[in-house]
Parts: C-alpha cells; structure tokens; sequence
C-alpha cells in the first residue's frame, strides 16, 4: 500500500520530470516554467518546489520560474537521466 508521503513524492518527481522535459538539458537557467503551460501539476506542487529551492521566480510581474541548480539535479534524478554528456 503507498502511504500519502510516497504519492507526494511521486507527484513532485513527475512535475520535476515534465519541467526537465520541456526546457531540456541545456537551458534549464533560461527556460521559462508558467503553471498555465503545466496544468497537470496542482498550484500547491509549484509552491512546494518553490520552498524547496528546486524552482525560482523569474518574474514579479507574471508566474514564471526556472529551476534552480538544485532543481535541475533533482530533475535529472526524477526523471532517470545522469546529467548533459
């Protein structure tokens, strides 16, 4: 049985996964995130990324983030891949 904690764990590994794959291994420092293009994963898992340094704002004036290094690594590890050859 997966307790509550391992589906979190599950939902932040597949937005993470999903970020990596649309900003791609190189340009995830420039690549914009908007929650508008990711609306699969719930406000509450951006805010939780969010706190966790894995995402930061870009934008004061519209919701755009970036990952952080930090959210980069763990991207790369959610989602299976070792990191840019």
């Amino acid at each position: 049985m997966n307790s509550p904690c391992d589906a979190k764990r599950r939902i932040l590994d597949e937005a993470l996964a999903s970020f990596l794959e649309a900003v791609g291994e190189e340009q995830f420092r420039t690549f914009p995130l908007s929650p508008s293009d990711f609306l699969h994963v719930p406000l509450a898992i951006w805010m939780q990324l969010i706190n966790r340094g894995l995402l930061e704002e870009v934008d004061m004036n519209y919701e755009m983030y970036r990952l952080t290094p930090l959210g980069f690594v763990t991207a790369l590890k959610a989602s299976g891949h070792s990191g840019p050859s």
